[in-house]
């Protein structure tokens, strides 16, 4: 198959399917160090929604932690 025949094939899919072969065409070619990053990232951002869905850990309003942040500041 020539480039322009699989460019042809490639341009008959749906807008979403050129997306998303686009993002995975992109991500292989990537060598961004950040990508580690970010997945480490999403395994937390997961892991700790899942500790507040089942109870684990008890949410703190954030005007709280402000103030206890600010107080703690003042006596230094």
């Amino acid at each position: 198959m020539s480039n322009e025949e699989l460019e042809t094939a490639l341009m008959s899919l749906s807008v979403e399917e050129r997306a998303s072969l686009a993002h995975r065409l992109i991500a292989s070619i990537d060598d961004d160090p950040t990508r580690e990053i970010e997945e480490a990232w999403s395994r937390d951002v997961d892991r700790r929604a899942e500790e507040v869905m089942t109870g684990e850990v008890e949410l703190v309003p954030g005007e709280e932690v402000f103030r206890k942040a600010f107080a703690r500041r003042r006596r230094k």
